[in-house]
C-alpha cells in the first residue's frame, strides 16, 4: 500500500419503499493521490445515481437561491427518461424551435455508454415551475451525445441535443397580446453565444434547476424550479480547487459566489448557466452544469465547473445541418 493513501467516505440515502422512507449506506474508499480520488469518487456517484436513481449528493440541487416565479426561465423544460421501473430527471434548455440542449450523461444508455437512450424513453415537459404541473409534454424523435464524450476521460464534452416532435417555443408572453391566461403554455429559446472569444468574467449570471436547495444530502427533491444568482469567475479559482488537469478551460467555465452561500452543487443534470438581458427580453446559454465542489456546496472561495457552451458551436449547427440532412434524404429517398 503506498505510503500516502486518500480516505474518502461517500454517503448515500436510498429510499426503500412509497412512503420515502429511506436507509443511509456508508461506503468507505481509499486512494493513491488526489487525481484518483477526484476521478473515482465522482463517477462512482454518477454511476450509482444514473444506475439506480437514488438521492445522493451528484443530484442537482440549488443552494441559497429562491423558487423560479412563472415565466421567468421560459427557455427551461423538465427532461424525464423511463426505463422499465426505473425514472431519471434531468434539466434542459430550449435553443431552437425543435431543439433541446441538456447534458450528456443525462442521454447516454446505461448499459452502453456509446449509444444515446432511445427517443421513445424521454419526455420533454414544458413551461412548469413545478415539473409535476407541466400542462404541456412533447416527444423526443432523436437524441445526439457529443461523439468524444467519455465519463471517465473527457467529461468536458458532456453536451447532447434533443430533436422533438413538435415544436417547443410556443405560447406568447403574458405581457403581449395574444396570452391565454394560466392554462396557456409560454416558452422560448435561449441564445447560444455567437462566438467563444467574449469574456464574461465578472458578469452576473443565473443557474437553474429542478432539485435539492440544501447541503442535506438526505433531502429529497421537489420538483420545483429554483434558481440562484452567480458571477463568472476567472479560471485559476476553479482550476486551484482540483488536481491539475481536470479543469479545461478550453472546454470549461468557472462560476460561484466567493462570499459562500449560494451555488448549484454537482450540477451535472443538464442545469444551465443564463446570462440575462431584461432589456431585450433575451438569455444567453453559457454553460451545462458539470460538477461541484467536494466538500459542500457553495463554499467560500470556490466555483461550480460548467461545459462552455461557446466551445460547442460549431458541434451544435452540425448536428442541425445532420439531422436536415437525414429527413431530406429519407423524404426524398
Amino acid at each position: 500500500m503506498p505510503s500516502t493513501v486518500l480516505e474518502v467516505h461517500i454517503f448515500i440515502y436510498v429510499y426503500v419503499n412509497e412512503n420515502n422512507d429511506k436507509k443511509k449506506i456508508s461506503i468507505t474508499c481509499f486512494y493513491s493521490n488526489k487525481m484518483q480520488a477526484f476521478y473515482l469518487s465522482f463517477f462512482f456517484l454518477l454511476f450509482f445515481q444514473v444506475v439506480f436513481s437514488q438521492d445522493i449528493s451528484i443530484k442537482t440541487r440549488i443552494i441559497g437561491g429562491r423558487r423560479a416565479r412563472e415565466n421567468e426561465f421560459p427557455n427551461q423544460v423538465g427532461i424525464v427518461r423511463r426505463q422499465g421501473s426505473k425514472i431519471t430527471t434531468c434539466g434542459g434548455t430550449i435553443i431552437d424551435d425543435h431543439w433541446v440542449l441538456t447534458a450528456g450523461h443525462c442521454m447516454l444508455e446505461d448499459r452502453d455508454k456509446d449509444r444515446p437512450a432511445k427517443p421513445e424513453d424521454v419526455t420533454i415537459y414544458l413551461g412548469a415551475v413545478d415539473i409535476k404541473q407541466s400542462r404541456e409534454k412533447i416527444e423526443a424523435v432523436k437524441i445526439y451525445v457529443h461523439p468524444d464524450l467519455d465519463p471517465l476521460r473527457k467529461p468536458q464534452t458532456d453536451i447532447a441535443m434533443i430533436r422533438t416532435k413538435v415544436r417547443c417555443v410556443v405560447g406568447s408572453h403574458p405581457s403581449k397580446k395574444g396570452y391565454l391566461g394560466t392554462d396557456n403554455v409560454y416558452t422560448m429559446k435561449a441564445t447560444v453565444p455567437f462566438s467563444n472569444k467574449t469574456s464574461y468574467v465578472g458578469k452576473t449570471v443565473w443557474t437553474v434547476g429542478y432539485g435539492k436547495k440544501t447541503n442535506d444530502m438526505s433531502e429529497r427533491p421537489d420538483g420545483i424550479l429554483q434558481t440562484v444568482d452567480l458571477k463568472v469567475l476567472p479560471d485559476d479559482v476553479c482550476e486551484r480547487q482540483y488536481p491539475k488537469g481536470i479543469y479545461n478551460h478550453r472546454f470549461m467555465m468557472c462560476a460561484g459566489d466567493l462570499n459562500g452561500g449560494k451555488g448549484s452543487c454537482n450540477g451535472d443534470s443538464g442545469s444551465p448557466l443564463l446570462l440575462k438581458n431584461d432589456q431585450q427580453d433575451t438569455q444567453v446559454i453559457l454553460g451545462l452544469g458539470l460538477f461541484g465542489t467536494f466538500g459542500g456546496c457553495g463554499l467560500k472561495g470556490t466555483g461550480g465547473v460548467y461545459t462552455k457552451v461557446s466551445s460547442f458551436i460549431s458541434w451544435i449547427e452540425g448536428v442541425k445541418e445532420q439531422f436536415e440532412e437525414q429527413e431530406n434524404k429519407e423524404k426524398t429517398g
